[in-house]
């Protein structure tokens, strides 16, 4: 019990050593490389982290395949590392044993989304259970009180299967084993504990059911050099395999809180489709997975040792009190402190109250006054802009009438034969003049604008024809200034277009205006490029 304190009170460093195993892990696992996001699934690797990518690889290679756009990588943690690694949230997916996810449940929102379908013997499970074994030839040790004042070994204090499940029998049993063992000792993987049994090194130890199974399979073990103790809840009915305590529901593959719940649903999805005869479910020694369990029975077993989320389960101290109602009580004193506050300003609340409200009632008077005066001023300012309007209009009218005098003399004045420079000051009249019915035009549209009826008047033109008027304006102005005015027009512009001409030149007169002023050397160049087929042209200065 000291050692499984001691851990948890240094999760935090051990998180530090987390990071840096998982970061230099994670790119080289399953060849995942620098680009992209990587979701990385942590496996508690019970018999090495070796053995662990071997077995659960192929099923990172799996989801990458069902989950589209998303790459998995297995990273294998120690017992010590579980804890940290959902903690700093440097792993997506948590696959451990069911006590880890207890707990990991309870202080961190873990949430199961798949259980593991054990392949074992001939048959496919979802429960598992511990082994409490010794060597065949050690007659002294048949049942578990023969266990009072041998040494044993387990795989971890955190591990379910490797010690939790046996320290249960052992307690139910009226054995401490922190008191009643010669020796109590921990390693990290089943192999480790077996291979020590088996040496001689302890007198016995306990494991996940089939890790001897495995073992001998693999050539590493015989069976019959070990002595397993008989099941100890005969009511739970035979197995074909090796197993001494209750069983459990099968680790559970689970999401961490940072992990999205469409991404948990796909992943759920695509561990629920795997072919039990697929490759990653026989490199893992599975037949698949099912919908995840009622892991109620885990709860049990922790609530019984009192570890976990239940270490401190029945101990209630004033600092307990002060951590779960602490805030309560606080504002529960603030509260009264406030209340006889209140007591003490009330009247003089209320006599405030009464002068309040004669003042609001003077305020409203006043306000309702200045609502009419609003209301008044509104209507001058709407008949006043009315007739601003109308004399826009008025005026308007009345200037384009010589204006277009001015225009048509421009234009019998060009009919006539004269000489080309006389010719050039008779077209820039006759520009200057348009421009300046642009203007007048311009007032009278803004009357329109404000009655709402402003529109533009849709006709063909030529393209080249206003841009000439465009450039006449400017040619004088360029020339004092000592910088060029070019125009370039893109081959695939069209030479006619349908539009409000008059419009299109007053804008380019403005870009030009300014583009001259703010150039003291070199040039201003006007383009007009075709952008797109289904597109007007676009034009523009610079």
């Amino acid at each position: 019990m000291n050692r499984f304190r001691l851990m948890r009170c240094g999760a935090f460093l051990l998180s530090l050593g987390c990071w840096a195993v998982l970061f230099l892990a994670g790119p080289m696992v399953n060849g995942a490389g620098a680009e992209g996001k990587v979701i990385k699934i942590g496996v508690l690797a019970t018999r090495g982290q070796q053995q662990c990518l071997v077995s659960w690889s192929p099923t990172a290679e799996y989801l990458t395949r069902q989950v589209p756009d998303q790459r998995f990588a297995i990273v294998p943690l120690s017992h010590e590392q579980v804890t940290p690694a959902v903690q700093s949230g440097v792993v997506d997916f948590i696959l451990a044993n069911s006590a880890f996810y207890v707990g990991l449940e309870h202080w961190y929102h873990a949430n199961r989304i798949a259980t593991l379908k054990e392949r074992r013997v001939s048959g496919v499970y979802t429960r598992y259970g511990g082994v409490v074994f010794c060597r065949r030839d050690r007659t002294d040790i048949r049942r578990l009180r023969d266990l009072i004042g041998k040494s044993f070994m387990a795989v971890s204090e955190t591990s379910l299967g490797g010690w939790l499940m046996a320290w249960r029998e052992f307690k139910e049993n009226g054995i401490d084993p922190y008191h009643d063992f010669k020796s109590l000792r921990f390693d990290e993987t089943h192999d480790r504990v077996v291979f020590a049994v088996r040496d001689g090194q302890v007198d016995a130890g306990t494991v996940r059911t089939n890790t001897l199974e495995d073992l001998a399979a693999e050539g590493k073990i015989n069976l019959d050099d070990f002595y397993v103790i008989p099941r100890l809840h005969p009511e739970e009915g035979p197995t074909p395999y090796l197993c001494t305590t209750r069983e459990y529901p099968d680790w559970p593959m689970a999401k961490v809180r940072h992990t999205s719940d469409d991404l948990a649903e796909k992943v759920a999805v695509a561990l629920l489709q795997m072919p039990p005869d697929g490759s990653a479910a026989l490199a893992a020694e599975c037949a698949g997975w099912t919908i995840p369990l009622n892991y109620q029975p885990v709860h049990d077993c922790l609530k019984i040792l009192k570890v976990g989320p239940y270490k401190d389960l029945g101990k209630i101290s004033f600092t307990d009190v002060l951590k779960s109602y602490g805030h309560w009580i606080f504002f529960a004193s603030a509260a009264f402190c406030i209340l006889v506050a209140f007591s003490i300003v009330i009247s003089k609340l209320n006599r405030k109250i009464r002068f309040s409200n004669v003042r609001l009632q003077v305020e409203m008077d006043l306000r309702k006054q200045r609502d009419r005066e609003l209301e008044t001023a509104k209507e001058l300012a709407e008949t006043a802009t009315q007739a601003k309007s109308e004399f826009l209009a008025n005026m308007s009218h009345e200037i384009r009438t010589p204006m277009n005098g001015v225009i048509a003399a421009a234009d019998l004045a060009l009919s006539e034969e004269v000489s080309p420079k006389i010719e050039q000051y008779l077209n820039i009249i006759q520009s200057s003049a348009y421009s300046l019915l642009g203007i007048i035009n311009d007032i009278l549209d803004f009357s329109k604008i404000e009655a709402g009826k402003f529109d533009l008047k849709m006709r063909t033109f030529r393209l080249n024809a206003m841009f000439d008027r465009v450039m006449e304006l400017f040619v004088n102005r360029t020339a004092e200034k000592g910088i060029e005015l070019l125009l370039d027009i893109d081959p695939d512009t069209p030479k006619e277009l349908v539009g409000d001409p008059l419009r299109l030149q007053q804008i380019l007169t403005n870009l030009v205006s300014n583009a001259v002023k703010f150039t003291d050397a070199g040039g201003v160049i006007l383009l007009a490029v075709k952008t797109a087929a289904t597109e007007p042209s676009t034009v523009g200065a610079r």
